[in-house]
């Protein structure tokens, strides 16, 4: 189902048991793959990780659906792309043969009050454009 729903993680709950597979593929077509790295994860309704599980399936989610519509971002000759699976942003350089997880130069993202990440320098002030204006990584949720 997960490949149907173009979706990277199944969950399933019998009443005592929450059960979550996410699958590591960087395409819908890899998760197919009979060789695709899959995280299972269970917990028990009666341990506090239950709550923690859910959380991650959520936030996993959210990430997920601002990265499907994230802006363009490059930053010292640095593209940042996401992974498919965890919508967590990684750094590419230009010619495509350096990936980091952490873009090289010390960038964080920060997310604003609305709803909406920024690219930051390690003290926290806002990346800017040489306009001035702050290098905006998602738009807002608009929940």
């Amino acid at each position: 189902y997960c490949h149907k729903y173009k979706c990277f993680a199944a969950s399933v709950f019998d009443g005592r048991h929450l059960l979550i597979l996410v699958f590591q593929a960087q395409t819908v077509e890899r998760i197919r793959a009979q060789n695709c790295p899959v995280i299972g994860l269970v917990f028990s309704c009666d341990c506090p990780t239950a709550r923690y599980g859910l959380f991650l399936a959520v936030t996993h989610q959210i990430r997920r659906m601002q990265a499907a519509e994230a802006l363009a971002v490059a930053l010292d000759g640095y593209v940042r792309r996401f992974r498919w699976w965890s919508g967590e942003p990684y750094w590419v350089n230009q010619d495509g043969n350096e990936e980091h997880g952490v873009h090289p130069n010390g960038y964080t993202r920060v997310f604003s009050p609305y709803g909406a990440w920024f690219w930051a320098h390690g003290d926290g002030t806002p990346v800017v454009t040489p306009d001035g204006q702050s290098v905006w990584d998602t738009v807002a949720l608009g929940l």
